[in-house]
């Protein structure tokens, strides 16, 4: 997910940008490693969704942003 980051950086594509933030921080979510890690990675790709209007994926990105958090003993 990291390369794929970097590649869509590169590209400057924002929908591609979102997608590997949301892999990348539902990756290390689902492997219990770096857990504020995956949630900066996971509330950037949150703020994304918001501004390209993409709801399904927003939902999603929410979703797994909630379970970080509650992973990490926080709220909101």
């Amino acid at each position: 997910w990291q390369a794929a980051l970097g590649e869509f950086q590169t590209l400057a594509n924002p929908a591609g940008i979102a997608h590997a933030l949301t892999g990348f921080g539902r990756t290390l979510l689902l492997a219990n490693q770096d857990l504020p890690k995956a949630e900066d990675l996971l509330r950037r790709a949150v703020r994304n969704y918001q501004t390209l209007k993409k709801p399904k994926e927003l939902q999603e990105a929410q979703a797994l942003l909630a379970k970080c958090l509650k992973a990490q003993g926080k709220t909101g």
